[in-house]
């Protein structure tokens, strides 16, 4: 009997979240952030983030913005490839 297609997808979006974390240590570990800045607001990352992000990439060592949910990555995302 086939599973039921909410059921699939919740097992596939599982395996991406699997995937994703066995391959975050070696990148971090590549990279080797020096800090890092937690954003922990659903909202007005462009505000608070936007704001400090000059400073932080003026200091000079790699960082990394951690964020809980996907739409505040999608919007820091974007200021960072500004």
């Amino acid at each position: 009997m086939p599973l039921p297609r909410s059921r699939c997808e919740r097992v596939r979006r599982q395996n991406e979240n699997e995937r994703a974390e066995l391959r975050l240590r070696p990148a971090l570990e590549a990279y080797r952030p020096e800090f890092v800045v937690y954003f922990a607001s659903t909202v007005g990352a462009n505000y608070q983030v936007g704001m400090w992000l000059p400073y932080f990439v003026r200091i000079g060592r790699p960082f990394i913005i951690v964020t809980r949910t996907a739409p505040m990555l999608a919007q820091i995302s974007e200021l960072c490839e500004e």
